[in-house]
């Protein structure tokens, strides 16, 4: 049996490994957040550049060609 102040000192160490794992929890969920809009944004520049080749403007021409 442990005594109430063992078991007070593990509940104070156990609570302060949890906050630790929380943080570190929230921090690698906001740089995979991060990562993840980069990529997002990286696709949609490439998806426009696609459209861009596949569907050129046709330029203005000169009256006299």
């Amino acid at each position: 049996m442990t005594s109430p102040e063992h078991a007070r000192l593990n509940e104070r160490v156990l609570n302060h490994w949890e906050q630790e794992r929380e943080g570190q929890i929230q921090s690698v969920a906001a740089e995979l957040v991060r990562e993840a809009r980069a990529v997002q944004d990286a696709l949609e520049a490439f998806a426009r550049e696609l459209t861009e080749a596949s569907h050129p403007q046709e330029r203005r021409r000169f009256g006299f060609l």
